[in-house]
């Protein structure tokens, strides 16, 4: 399963300087003079490639600190990429340094922006001619990449799950009930040993949530994503082609079918991001930037995990909103779109033969007059990108964090039918009591259970 990692934000120069000075240890003052930036003062660009071509970066540094950074991508997809370099460019100032962490679910576009800047750095820093130098050997081993999307991969079929959030749709409380709305774009794919897509799902969790002008949350039993609101969704009459969503998802996909991230990064689109391929564009008018994004990370996440050849790909999403509370004078409010991912590869007989999870908590917090206090321009990141930062190991009597929890149980599901897996031993709060999975896995999985039902349905 995929391993956990964490950035490591190193300590300010100055910290640095003044613990060696207390110390007085050789070792330290190696780490000071690692750490000490030395620029010449000046503004210095640098450039990278992003999701939909290059991002730049116009860095500003006196002798020791960066002073300002712009970055520009007028290819990133607006409402991810775009709203990704906005929030990262005051972060490499704050850390002087162009290791930050990546914003969630712009993934591309965050590397690009860190890449560039460092670009620049290197010029600041005097690196510059050893940039020069090497950049024909750069030039030969980014071409060796990009070609080995095209080399077989020495091992089995892979599968990847990702998912792209927004909350820039919520809205405050007035005349009429705010919006708290989390979008969630999921994408499941299986790849060959190309690199190129075997089986692609995609779908979207629009999960619209109400609260009143004095704080009060309107509470929602049922959350059903694009795909399950089939007609009902009503896009159909909205465009010229007279497609609803799931049938323009169903086209994208096997658009995609075939393709390497590469090539599917490379889909031509307007500022709008909607295709503009005609062979694509008959059958999708919708914007494709978050579906290309979501379906490019999956690429990059997939693991080799079972899935064999003629196995039937499945995704399913549940969502609920009972985290979600009222506002009280002295205390903010909050709705909360709980949403699970699970994609299964299935074989001939019902069998799962791999199965992938995740899960985000997209939360908009609001005051008592029903006023939005949240940033939400800022990204969801799901408990896989939180990682140990998630904090669900102190609180497990195993010690386990989520994302371990979530390896064993789908480790136990392999070799299982949906059946199987729904008829596993729970109690009252739906943890599991078989003595086998309760080694490792102690929180609930009711939810689970329901998923791998619905997405084992998905794939036959």
């Amino acid at each position: 399963m995929k391993k956990q990692q964490k950035v490591l934000l190193g300590v300010g120069a100055v910290a640095v300087v003044a613990a060696a000075v207390l110390s007085g240890t050789m070792d330290k003052k190696n780490d000071i003079e690692a750490a000490v930036q030395s620029y010449t003062a000046g503004t210095y660009v640098g450039t990278a490639e992003g999701f939909g071509g290059e991002v730049v970066a116009t860095v500003t540094v006196n002798g020791s600190a960066i002073e300002s950074v712009e970055l520009v991508g007028d290819g990133e997809t607006p409402d991810f990429g775009g709203n990704a370099l906005k929030e990262l460019a005051p972060k490499f100032v704050e850390a002087n340094s162009a290791e930050v962490d990546a914003v969630a679910g712009a993934t591309i576009s965050s590397d690009a922006a860190k890449a560039a800047v460092q670009q620049a750095l290197d010029q600041a820093t005097g690196k510059a001619a050893a940039v020069e130098e090497t950049e024909a050997e750069t030039e030969v081993e980014t071409e060796a990449a990009e070609e080995s999307a095209d080399e077989k991969y020495e091992g089995g079929l892979r599968m990847g799950l990702a998912t792209v959030h927004s909350m820039k749709k919520s809205k405050d409380a007035g005349e009429k009930d705010g919006n708290a709305q989390v979008d969630s774009v999921v994408a499941a794919v299986i790849i060959d040993q190309e690199g190129r897509v075997v089986e692609c799902k995609l779908d979207t969790a629009q999960n619209k949530m109400a609260f009143t002008a004095e704080g009060k949350v309107v509470m929602k039993d049922e959350f059903k994503t694009k795909r399950e609101l089939g007609d009902e969704y009503g896009m159909k009459a909205a465009f010229a082609i007279g497609k609803e969503w799931y049938e323009q998802a169903d086209a994208f996909e096997a658009y995609v079918t075939g393709k390497t991230a590469k090539e599917i990064e490379g889909i031509a689109v307007d500022d709008a991001t909607k295709p503009t391929d005609a062979d694509l564009a008959s059958g999708v008018t919708v914007s494709i930037g978050s579906y290309q994004q979501a379906v490019v990370e999956a690429m990059k996440n997939a693991e080799e995990i079972g899935t064999q050849e003629g196995d039937k790909l499945g995704l399913a999403v549940i969502t609920n909103m009972n985290k979600s509370k009222d506002a009280e004078a002295d205390k903010e409010g909050q709705c909360q779109a709980y949403s699970t991912y699970m994609a299964v590869s299935v074989d001939a007989d019902g069998v799962i033969t791999g199965s992938l999870i995740d899960a985000s908590q997209g939360t908009v917090k609001f005051d008592a007059t029903g006023k939005i206090t949240s940033d939400i321009e800022s990204g969801v990141k799901t408990k896989r990108q939180l990682g140990d930062d998630y904090g669900m190991r102190k609180a497990s009597a195993i010690g386990k964090e989520w994302y371990e929890q979530a390896d064993a149980f789908e480790d136990y599901m392999v070799g299982k039918t949906a059946e199987e897996v729904a008829g596993i031993a729970v109690d009252a709060d739906t943890k599991p009591t078989d003595a086998d999975l309760a080694s490792s896995v102690t929180m609930s999985i009711g939810g689970l259970q329901q998923l791998a039902v619905k997405a084992s349905a998905d794939a036959q």
